[in-house]
């Protein structure tokens, strides 16, 4: 019974996923994952009160797998700082135009946002921190800022933010993402020295 009921969740999650990201929050209706998932109202109610719930956890499984990503980047030891750093600019710009554009996460309620991404920006900073000590330990790169891991990974994480939240829609036009990946290792550089 428990694999059915986990089977039948993953069924709707799925397909709920796929249809936000072809109409976004606003234009998804119950009716529709319900089409496209083919269970029952019952079960559907079963597993989430309301369309807002559906969404908030295709979201969070939407940046799990993101800080996944980052997380296996920034810990690839086999390869150098400037690398993984360099791999992780090119990850951030992609999935944060799918959040925006395709799950229409704009729209998604403040408090919900804000929820998921404390917590993203946690996960990210923690492993940012963790790459950092390592890095600095190694005398692979000098931190420009006077400040320990801890704080430089948060300045980091933050300043990133914000050159990408500056103008979400950017994000979608990929025209204007080589300028913003510029932006960020320009950021980035203001901040760490790489010894290489």
């Amino acid at each position: 019974q428990a694999m059915k009921e986990q089977k039948t969740k993953k069924l709707i999650l799925q397909a709920a996923s796929a249809v936000f990201f072809e109409k976004g929050y606003e234009d998804t209706t119950v009716r529709d994952i319900l089409e496209a998932s083919g269970v029952s109202t019952g079960s559907f109610y079963h597993f989430f009160s309301s369309k807002e719930e559906l969404f908030e956890a295709v979201v969070s499984a939407f940046l799990d797998r993101y800080v996944q990503d980052a997380e296996a980047i920034l810990t690839d030891t086999g390869i150098p700082v400037r690398q993984r750093i360099d791999r992780m600019t090119g990850r951030i710009y992609t999935a944060a135009g799918g959040y925006y554009d395709r799950l229409g996460a704009d729209r998604m309620h403040a408090g919900i946002s804000l929820a998921l991404h404390v917590r993203t920006v946690s996960r990210i900073t923690s492993c940012v921190c963790a790459m950092l000590e390592t890095a600095i330990a190694d005398g692979e790169i000098e931190p420009l800022l006077q400040a320990d891991a801890h704080v430089l990974a948060a300045v980091l994480v933050k300043g990133v933010e914000g050159i990408i939240h500056a103008d979400p829609h950017a994000l979608s036009q990929k025209e204007k993402l080589p300028g913003i990946r510029g932006m960020i290792l320009d950021y980035i550089s203001l901040l760490i020295g790489f010894k290489d």
